[in-house]
């Protein structure tokens, strides 16, 4: 694949990230008064950021003389890795259970990533451990530590 065009892809991905955010940065219910700045400022803020610099990159990118080529030995890991992403984020959107998904989801991936290794039982009981501590860490951190409730 040529690195200008893999660059644009990127570059649209993270510049529909950015306005999508933005979108849902407006979104957000107001509930300061008028002389304060609202919660939506710094995410706000960070979506203008993220899309102006796409926008340069673009620029950059479109300027570029020379193109080089690269290589994608693992293309089909990659692509995997974004549906299973976006199948995460579609459905904690719409049944929620957020750590039980996020358990599920790093099990997944883990196990994908590294069924190709010997004793696929131990594997297997190393990947749940791993999921089962990261998910567990997680809730601490924003369950527990900062009370953010999904």
């Amino acid at each position: 694949m040529s690195a200008k065009i893999g660059t644009y892809v990127s570059l649209l991905f993270l510049l529909i990230a950015g306005i999508v955010y933005g979108y849902s940065a407006i979104k957000l219910p107001n509930i300061a008064n008028q002389n304060t700045i609202s919660h939506s400022y710094f995410p706000l803020l960070l979506s203008i950021a993220l899309v102006i610099l796409c926008l340069i990159s673009f620029i950059k990118t479109y300027m570029q003389k020379e193109d080089k080529k690269i290589e994608l030995s693992n293309l089909k890991m990659i692509v995997i890795t974004i549906v299973l992403t976006a199948l995460y984020v579609l459905i904690w959107n719409l049944i929620g259970l957020f750590y039980l998904l996020t358990f599920f989801y790093i099990l997944v991936l883990l196990c994908i990533y590294r069924w190709k290794l010997e004793n696929k039982k131990k594997v297997i009981f190393k990947n749940i451990l791993i999921a089962l501590g990261t998910t567990v860490f997680v809730y601490y951190i924003f369950g527990v530590v900062m009370l953010v409730r999904f």
